[in-house]
């Protein structure tokens, strides 16, 4: 009985819970609770309380529709809401856990669209915990889906995001891309324009304000005051920031303490200015204010702006000569600047670097405290003292290589090489220092190897990526837009420069940025095969040993320069040692060197007796200390630093013999240590692609061009001889010459050119010109140049005036027609440093090309046709001044061009007498055995 009772209940119970519907009615109707979480969500008011509302029931919605599997669409939109709600009460390791849910709620069915927002919100999450790479990372996601799909929401807050992380990482031209890329994808009609106008150009302005552009950062911030927004204060807050690094003090002062707000960064402001006045009661206020603040705001958690207090208070410790403390504070803001560094010993130094860091503000930190160790040194003797200092340095020094790699464009690198100079010229003086204490060969090594690194280093990443193209399986469909792209960036850049309509202009600059955004992503996508992963990003330092024993023949001898603050620097290797000798920097080293290559480019007659002098004087300033260490050898090549790119040093004089350098050496220059190299001489005999567009005087009717370019008749005498493709007067033309330049071994162009100081997009080579051509149809610009593939060419000539002339750039060199060769894969290059004497051009290239097809090394080659010039008895003396024939100079590699018959006559000889040796010694044996 209680059996069957019991058997009919549970019938009964199982019935009850399985009738139609009812279930449904245990479920709570999660439309009408997704409906209420958006009202709260949507409110008009917005606060702390319909927020927590809105909160609490989208995550009752989640509860439900994720358990039961019902309507995705909901789902992932309630995640989204979700993690914005949380977003907003700064709680972003949450909003991060609700971004991330939404990604993977989405169902293969819905649109990839859908991730959008994700994307978008989980990297500004990242990018406030200031974990860039993550940040990096999904943001490119949402690019990727904005580039997909015309018209996403907020698009330009995609661009705007990936700008201000390109900002806090250095990379300041890109940044300026995508904030300009965020500007043009607003709609004057959309809901809050004005206020993302002004935060995306207050953003702009930033990055102009950092690359210390500050009339260009201060003309958009006023243009944003004229539009009156009911919140400017970022906007005054900026301008405040300008007056305070242009040194007004007080017009800063004015600007910042009315503010509204104190934040953080607004009180590492104040304190600055204080410490600028030297108001040291005010200034430990704000100092100690800010890192209150920081407390109250962030915890325990890095941030840049904390690191910024920190070094500060490092600064503000140092300038009272309380150097153990500023070190201290020195090594916590290299803790909060680096997400992957966390020891507190003073000692010690971040030694590997990955993924994005905020690159300016972590290498002040370091070389800060660089310089702190310095003093202390100076303050205690300590030994440890100086070595800690040195080792800092290094550990900057890496940053910045690594740095280098990531940034997208030339200008970002020359700004960064701008930014660490004094660090090196630093650095330099204490290896030194260090080797005048221990007489320990490490620190020359050290120091040379430094003053190295720090030369053409802009040039040596472009070269490296040269070797794209020999990558196995590589893509080439993207070889090719990276090229195309790289093309496109030149024509635009050169329709910039020749622009004088601001709409035009304007137009043009909009194209560049979407250029150079899309080249990025091209780069991006390659960074997926580990070749050019490493060739990009690797940094591979030079070493003494290596160029000692492998890079440098027995005649030959390295002679390289260096400027620090205070000396001039100069270090030989040989084959038996480093050494180095420094002399103080003065004004009439500097004055004398300005002196003579302003006498070598003077259209007047050169005062031989005058620039004798000045020349002798030079040799005893620079060859003279080293000329114990390069006295036996036949060959020099030279790694100049700075001014000493303005002078030959063929034309230096001895004071004892009377000879010009060029006559006891044969000279070559290079960029760097890095660039040179030993390899065999090729066999074979290299063609000559020969260029001559002014042999004879140009006759178009009514074309304006032709007589702007005078006549070179000797240039004829120049090509006419050479073995190859010779191209005169009108099939010299840019056309024919980027069409056959790839395909030969030698470049040979006699021609005009022009270099301009103030910008170097502006140099080009002329061309013959065609009736009333636009420049673009007859000029090869620098920014053309580099853009050419002449990885087969072993030399290119450049007889062209002042190919060798551009804007000089500290630590990388001149900016020149010859560097853009180079930059375009041409090993070595002859090139012309002023306008110098047509005939005496053509005598010095015949020559030369006679001594290259007879096997002699390029260097030599140039010797002996400079002394074929000195010694002809033919050509007067009045002709024979340094300014005729010492504009030539041979960059880069020194290498034969073809194999020297007499060599292989003599290699061939050792042969035939080898092999009768070989024959008379088995004849032999055959007859010893005949005897046995």
């Amino acid at each position: 009985m209680n059996k069957a009772i019991s058997g009919l209940l549970f019938l009964l119970l199982l019935a009850f819970f399985m009738l139609p519907g009812q279930q449904k009615k245990n479920v709570p109707d999660y439309k009408k609770l997704y409906q209420t979480a958006n009202d709260y969500y949507n409110s008009d008011s917005p606060t702390d309380i319909t927020d927590s509302l809105a909160l609490r029931y989208f995550q009752q919605v989640i509860a439900v529709t994720g358990r039961q599997s019902l309507d995705e669409n909901v789902l992932v939109d309630c995640y989204i809401k979700t993690g914005i709600l949380y977003q907003a009460k700064n709680i972003d390791s949450l909003a991060i856990q609700n971004f991330g849910n939404a990604i993977h709620a989405k169902t293969a069915a819905q649109s990839d669209s859908l991730l959008y927002q994700p994307f978008l919100y989980t990297g500004s999450s990242y990018y406030t915990l200031n974990n860039f790479d993550s940040a990096l990372f999904f943001l490119k996601k949402a690019e990727e889906i904005v580039t997909r799909y015309n018209k996403m929401p907020e698009a330009g807050r995609v661009y705007n995001k990936i700008g201000a992380l390109y900002y806090q990482t250095g990379n300041y031209k890109q940044s300026i891309n995508y904030f300009n890329k965020s500007i043009d994808l607003l709609n004057v009609n959309d809901a809050g324009y004005r206020d993302f106008l002004v935060q995306y150009k207050t953003n702009l302005g930033a990055v102009y304000f950092k690359l210390r552009d500050y009339k260009q950062a201060m003309d958009i911030y006023n243009g944003l005051l004229a539009l009156r927004t009911p919140n400017p204060t970022a906007i005054l807050h900026n301008i405040g920031s300008i007056f305070l690094e242009t040194g007004d003090n007080n017009k800063a002062l004015q600007y910042l303490r009315p503010l509204p707000y104190n934040r953080q960064l607004k009180l590492n402001d104040m304190a600055r200015i204080y410490i600028n006045l030297k108001n040291d009661d005010s200034a430990k206020f704000y100092l100690d204010s800010s890192l209150a603040e920081n407390r109250k705001q962030n915890g325990d958690n890095k941030n840049i702006t904390q690191g910024l207090s920190l070094k500060y208070y490092g600064d503000f410790s140092i300038r009272h000569n309380d150097i153990e403390q500023g070190l201290h504070f020195y090594q916590q803001s290299i803790i909060q600047l680096d997400p992957d560094f966390f020891d507190g010993n003073i000692y010690k130094n971040p030694t590997q670097f990955n993924g994005l860091h905020s690159s300016f503000n972590l290498f002040a930190a370091l070389t800060q405290k660089a310089a702190a160790f310095n003093l202390q040194y100076k303050k205690n003797g300590q030994f440890q003292n100086l070595t800690a200092s040195l080792q800092t340095y290094k550990a900057a020094f890496n940053l910045a290589h690594y740095v280098e790699r990531f940034l997208d464009t030339d200008e970002a690198r020359l700004f960064l090489q701008q930014n660490v100079e004094e660090a090196y010229s630093n650095a330099i003086e204490i290896a030194v220092a260090l080797y005048e204490l221990t007489e320990d060969e490490q620190y020359t090594n050290e120091a040379f190897v430094l003053s190295e690194s720090s030369k053409a280093t802009v040039l040596q990443v472009n070269r490296e990526q040269l070797q794209i193209e020999q990558i196995t399986g590589m893509p080439q469909q993207l070889v090719h837009e990276e090229r195309n792209y790289k093309a496109n960036i030149a024509r635009l850049t050169l329709q910039a420069v020749n622009a004088s309509d601001s709409t035009v202009l304007e137009n043009i600059q909009r194209q560049l940025s979407n250029n150079e955004i899309q080249l990025s992503k091209i780069q991006e996508k390659l960074n997926d095969n580990p070749q050019y992963k490493r060739l990009r990003y690797q940094y591979d330092t030079i070493s003494v040993k290596k160029i000692r024993d492998e890079l440098l023949t027995k005649k030959t001898a390295l002679l390289s320069y260096y400027f620090t603050k205070e000396h001039l620097i100069s270090f030989v290797i040989n084959a038996d040692s480093i050494v180095y000798r420094k002399i103080p920097i003065t004004s009439a080293l500097i004055a004398n060197i300005k002196s003579s290559r302003a006498a070598l480019e003077s259209e007047t007659a050169y005062d031989r007796e005058r620039t004798g002098i000045i020349n002798k004087y030079l040799y005893l300033q620079l060859v003279q200390p080293v000329y114990a260490a390069i006295q036996n050898y036949t060959r020099l090549i030279i790694i100049a630093h700075n001014e000493l790119h303005y002078i030959p040093f063929e034309i230096l004089e001895n004071p004892e013999s009377g000879n010009y350098l060029i006559q006891d050496y044969a000279i070559s220059y290079n960029y760097a240590a890095s660039f040179i190299t030993n390899k065999e001489a090729a066999s074979g005999e290299k063609q000559v692609l020969a260029i001559a567009p002014f042999t004879v005087a140009i006759r178009q009717s009514g074309d304006s061009i032709a007589a702007t370019f005078a006549v070179l008749p000797a240039s004829l005498e120049e090509v006419k001889d050479l073995k190859g493709k010779i191209l005169t007067d009108t099939s010299a033309t840019k056309d024919n010459f980027i069409k056959y330049a790839p395909y030969y071994g030698i470049i040979h162009l006699a021609t005009h050119a022009t270099a301009t100081d103030g910008n170097p997009a502006e140099s080009f080579i002329s061309f013959y010109p065609k009736a009333n051509s636009p420049d673009l149809a007859y000029k090869l610009y620098e920014p053309e140049i580099y853009n050419l593939n002449l990885s087969n060419s072993s030399l290119v000539i450049l007889s062209a005036c002042e190919t060798g002339k551009g804007k000089l750039i500290s630590g990388e060199g001149v900016m020149s027609l010859s560097r853009a060769f180079s930059y375009a894969g041409c090993p070595s290059i002859i090139t012309s440093l002023w306008k110098a004497e047509d005939h005496a051009t053509a005598f010095i290239t015949q020559q030369l090309h006679g001594f290259l097809q007879q096997g002699y090394s390029k260097d030599v080659a140039l010797q002996k046709a400079k002394l074929a010039y000195l010694a002809n008895e033919k050509i007067e003396p009045g002709f024979k001044t340094p300014n005729f024939w010492a504009h030539l100079v041979l960059t880069g590699n020194t290498i034969a061009i073809t194999q020297s018959p007499t060599n292989w006559w003599l290699w061939s000889l050792l042969a035939l007498v080898s092999i009768i040796a070989v024959l008379f010694f088995i004849k032999k044996k055959k007859k010893d055995k005949q005897f046995m």
